[in-house]
């Protein structure tokens, strides 16, 4: 009697234990691979230590300087991606027509953004191009501003 209550309660006769001590070890075996593949994976994900690549751009000065019809398209591009921060003598943002970013550092900043301010980053909006052209209008506008 107290046999068959014990295989009714457990599905395991006193005999077949062994066959449950297998399937025990095959379920923890199981379970530290799946944490030794979470470590691996969360390892393989650990940022860089390594100082990221520089960028490769198109050009490595402005193509746009000097060409009124870039410097207007440079002038609505700035008026729809960067005024509502820098404003026409900086806002929230610097003053950009009095900015020592130049050529490639200014690109890399819009790309990339400005980690620890609200600079963001434009590289999924603005072509190089569209950059430059943005470049070319601050450029103008700071020649102007000191003549």
């Amino acid at each position: 009697m107290s046999r068959r209550l014990y295989e009714s309660n457990l599905g395991q006769s006193p005999g077949n234990v062994r066959g449950l001590a297998y399937g025990f070890g095959a379920l923890l075996v199981a379970a530290l691979a799946c944490v030794g593949v979470s470590v691996s994976i969360a390892q393989g994900q650990r940022p860089s230590t390594h100082a990221p690549a520089e960028p490769k751009w198109k050009w490595s000065e402005n193509p746009f300087s000097g060409d009124a019809e870039q410097i207007a398209e440079g002038e609505r591009l700035y008026k729809s991606t960067c005024y509502i921060c820098h404003a026409d003598h900086g806002g929230r943002g610097p003053d950009l027509h009095k900015s020592k970013l130049k050529g490639t550092a200014f690109l890399r900043v819009v790309m990339e953004g400005r980690k620890g301010t609200q600079m963001p980053a434009w590289r999924t909006k603005l072509s190089e191009e569209e950059a430059w052209k943005i470049l070319a209008y601050i450029e103008a506008g700071a020649e102007e501003t000191q003549r």
